[in-house]
């Protein structure tokens, strides 16, 4: 499983009110450009459609099977939640649905018809998939060092992703090429390895999540812990992710055994939190009943399994952009909190259900892996690594890559964490302007990350930055040297620490 490795912690912002979604990816060690310092290679979008998406692949890269595997995914994500809209066609590896743009529109209507008529299913809209060619070339464009694959919805009304886009559109040929979907886009390293399956399957959660009008605020935690939480979950659901507990449920038992608590759960654990919540919860409902809780297309659907009067239902539904008001096609939840959604809907009394696996979680047992697996990631040691790759040298580089390794595959020791934190404590090795042009390259990324750890007040040091090297253009030395203090100083997550 990917999950621990690169990057370990990103954020999920906080951004109540926005439809952006950022992932929580790691491990995408099979994307590296094979240099420490290498820029990422220039590439051109070459662009097809399928039934339901836009599908944009650097040129000259082999797209067999690579429509259906892609449709597959999104069908397996659909039926695993919400089984009775699935209305996309079953495809066989030997189909060619991938269709070069200036030919596509004809490929569009059927499917596309079936989701108007019925909201939820499928796609609404096909959804632009990027699929890089390097996790360098990924987060160059996205300008954030903190993912390994993102999702974006309601891009036209945030001006910072249509900055994104516009660099990520800035590979497209003159012609010939599909235009970009600028509300729904997802963004994936994809090659040259398969482990971009894992990150796709969590991007389609979070597309089902906007497209079956998911509202999660209603739960009495941090939203995020199942918005990030389901599609996490569903990466081991569905057999894309590997050991569940070491991964899993032994770092977030090692924080519980050590004061932590579901209703203050850190950023470095939103992830892994959420996903044993989802695991759980779904554990006493199947997976459609419990999105029904959130969702009033899902509810619609799933009506026939709860008990309640018509007169404890309220209508909420879109069709072709309308709304309607039909209790027979499209129903949800009475004005209740999730609690009592919860209990009404399966007897479970929610406070009772958190106290009984935080209580399960003190008794678990944490092996050393699983130690391991917390240290890196509340010392943030892979998002660290991205930002200061630039500037390690090709021993240090490759060192570090074996260690995520076993970290990834679940057989680290601390000791091996903190050969890492040794490592990317080394005095820097690459001293050149164009080095320092790929770190002022990270400052935004930085400067987020920054905040979310150590707070506003640490910013400043990032802002001094872009000063420091107007004062000493020709000195690269210092502007890196103080690069690399911030990053290690201020992404260290506080918590307890594994002896």
């Amino acid at each position: 499983m990917y999950l621990p490795v690169l990057p370990s912690g990103s954020r999920a912002r906080r951004r109540s009110h926005s439809l952006l979604w950022i992932v929580f990816i790691a491990a995408l060690i099979f994307g590296s450009s094979g240099s420490a310092h290498a820029l990422p290679e220039p590439f051109e979008w070459a662009s097809y459609r399928s039934p339901g998406f836009a599908v944009y692949v650097p040129s000259g890269m082999s797209i067999d099977g690579l429509g259906p595997m892609i449709e597959s995914l999104y069908a397996e994500v659909s039926q695993f939640w919400l089984p009775s809209l699935v209305l996309c066609q079953q495809l066989s590896p030997d189909d060619q649905i991938l269709v070069p743009c200036e030919s596509a529109v004809a490929t569009q209507a059927p499917i596309l018809a079936a989701a108007r008529r019925n909201p939820g299913s499928c796609v609404p809209a096909p959804s632009s998939v990027f699929l890089y060619p390097s996790i360098d070339a990924l987060q160059w464009d996205l300008r954030d060092y903190s993912v390994g694959g993102r999702f974006c919805g309601s891009i036209a009304f945030d001006p910072e992703m249509m900055h994104t886009l516009s660099r990520v559109a800035s590979h497209l040929p003159e012609s010939g090429a599909c235009s970009p979907d600028p509300l729904l886009s997802i963004y994936v390293c994809g090659f040259p390895d398969e482990g971009w399956k894992s990150i796709l399957v969590h991007e389609f959660v979070h597309l089902l999540q906007i497209t079956n009008l998911t509202d999660l605020d209603m739960l009495p935690l941090d939203a995020r812990l199942l918005l990030e939480g389901m599609a996490a979950y569903t990466e081991y659901a569905l057999g894309y992710g590997d050991d569940f507990d070491v991964h899993v449920t032994e770092p977030v038992a090692y924080w519980i055994q050590h004061g932590g608590r579901f209703d203050a759960v850190p950023e470095y654990l939103l992830y892994p939190a959420g996903a044993l919540l989802a695991a759980e919860l779904c554990a006493v409902i199947e997976p459609a009943s419990f999105w029904a809780l959130f969702s009033p297309i899902a509810y619609g659907c799933m009506l026939d399994l709860f008990d309640y009067d018509a007169a404890d239902v309220a209508v909420h539904a879109s069709v072709d952009g309308a709304l309607v008001s039909d209790a027979s096609d499209w129903q949800i939840l009475a004005a209740l909190d999730f609690s009592a959604r919860l209990e009404r809907t399966t007897g479970v009394c929610w406070d009772e259900w958190l106290g009984r696996l935080a209580a399960d979680l003190r008794e678990h047992s944490v092996s050393p892996a699983g130690m391991a697996t917390f240290e890196w990631k509340r010392r943030n040691v892979a998002l660290r690594f991205r930002l200061l790759a630039p500037v390690l040298s090709e021993a240090t580089y490759d060192e570090f890559l074996a260690i995520s390794e076993r970290v990834a595959a679940g057989i680290a020791h601390v000791t091996d964490v903190d050969r890492a934190e040794a490592l990317l404590a080394l005095p820097a090795v690459q001293f050149s302007a164009d080095v320092v042009d790929e770190l002022a390259w990270r400052i935004p990324s930085l400067e987020n990350e920054v905040r979310d750890v150590s707070g506003e007040a640490a910013v400043q040091s990032v802002s001094l930055l872009s000063s420091l090297r107007q004062r000493n253009p020709d000195d690269p030395a210092a502007y890196i040297a103080a690069f690399a203090e911030i990053v290690n100083r201020d992404l260290v997550w506080a918590g307890p620490t594994v002896p």
